[in-house]
């Protein structure tokens, strides 16, 4: 069996996320079954939307040491737990010698698979500003729906506010995260949970994609294929 790692911490609930997913997903009866995890939560890792904005420290550096260390350690693929720092995907890649998963590609070509003709996006400035997710399902000739300014704004928010998820705090920003992803859906075909925070505050309710739950999935594919 392959084994994975992950690069973490950004933020650590994050990687306590996608590693809870990956663990239900996998078709397993008793403890050896499970996939071989090593998880580098790394969370001095520098905030990857506060430098997309230019206001903070490459995460670059970070990323590429984490991922050299978690080859060092024996990993056979790597992903990161994190949707904004995929806009590093490519430097992280070049560095190191195994494969690694992109979870917003996985994601687009999952929709695609959906046949749907639009969507909605709720991510961090820094995804949205990069253009991420909209480049890789323009590829795929689906229409994508972004927050109005004020509406990205409360997204931020209930990220990074005070009582937002970063911060430990779940209900609230649920609230408002659900209030702007229902009224998307009234004008587009589904939501994508563009965060893994927002993921971890409304990655279960009808009608959103939950990219997590897409990577976890094609995590349990590879680790498990190739065990055959």
């Amino acid at each position: 069996m392959k084994t994975l790692g992950i690069i973490g911490g950004m933020g650590p609930e994050s990687s306590y996320y996608l590693y809870g997913k990956i663990i239900k997903l996998t078709p397993a009866h008793i403890d050896q079954d499970h996939i071989h995890i090593i998880i580098d939560s790394y969370p001095q890792i520098p905030d990857r939307t506060a430098y997309i904005l230019g206001k903070g420290h490459s995460p670059v550096p970070y990323l590429i040491e984490s991922a050299r260390r978690l080859e060092s350690a024996g990993a056979d693929l790597i992903v990161m737990a994190c949707n904004t720092a995929h806009a590093f995907y490519r430097e992280v890649e070049r560095s190191v010698k195994v494969d690694m998963l992109n979870m917003i590609e996985e994601t687009a070509e999952y929709v695609d698979s959906l046949r749907l003709g639009s969507v909605g996006l709720l991510a961090t400035t820094g995804t949205l500003r990069t253009n991420l997710y909209q480049q890789a399902l323009n590829r795929y000739n689906i229409r994508v729906m972004t927050p109005n300014e004020e509406e990205e704004k409360m997204v931020m928010e209930a990220i990074y506010g005070e009582r937002g998820i970063k911060a430990g705090y779940i209900e609230g920003p649920r609230r408002f995260l659900s209030s702007i992803s229902n009224k998307m859906l009234n004008s587009c075909d589904t939501v994508i949970a563009g965060c893994t925070e927002i993921s971890l505050a409304i990655g279960d309710v009808e009608g959103i994609i939950d990219p997590v739950d897409i990577l976890a999935r094609r995590i349990v594919q590879f680790c498990k294929d190739e065990e055959k």
